[in-house]
């Protein structure tokens, strides 16, 4: 069962974020939504304290690693941290809501993969990082392999 996230509402309400295939940043309240009818919102970014506030620029970046399954944002050149994950797989599309009067929001694609396969090169490098998982990528050092090799598994 595909429940899509609903488009509109009457009244005011927070739509993006607010069911389980919806994933949202309140910009003004510094707060990360999903599922919100059966999760609690997240304090975003993480590193403010509870009455802080954070001042979001009239631009900033969406970072959405598809081979990770997450979605961060970059604000004034600052990674903000993961934002969401489990991801992976999903079938995404980017939304921007706004409440207010007279608003001009504009999305641009930056960067990301070329749509031609990868090459066998990286695919191999995906694959190791893969087997060994988050918390064992940085124990590639202590591997015996070649320095150069090592260098490229941890993309340096």
């Amino acid at each position: 069962l595909l429940l899509w996230p609903p488009l509109y509402c009457v009244g005011y309400t927070t739509l993006i974020g607010n069911n389980g295939e919806s994933w949202g940043w309140d910009l003004g309240r510094n707060k990360l939504y999903h599922d919100s009818k059966n999760q609690p919102s997240r304090t975003y970014p993480a590193f403010l304290e509870v009455n802080e506030t954070f001042i979001v620029p009239d631009s900033f970046l969406v970072v959405l690693d598809m081979d990770e399954g997450t979605l961060s944002y970059i604000v004034d050149g600052q990674y903000m941290g993961v934002a969401f994950h489990g991801l992976k797989g999903k079938k995404l599309y980017p939304v921007v809501s706004a409440v207010w009067g007279h608003c001009e929001i504009q999305m641009r694609y930056v960067n990301g993969l070329d749509p031609e396969p990868l090459p066998l090169l990286d695919l191999c490098r995906q694959s190791v990082r893969r087997a060994l998982g988050k918390e064992k990528v940085n124990d590639i050092q202590a591997l015996p392999l070649p320095a150069s090799l090592k260098s490229y598994l941890l993309y340096q």
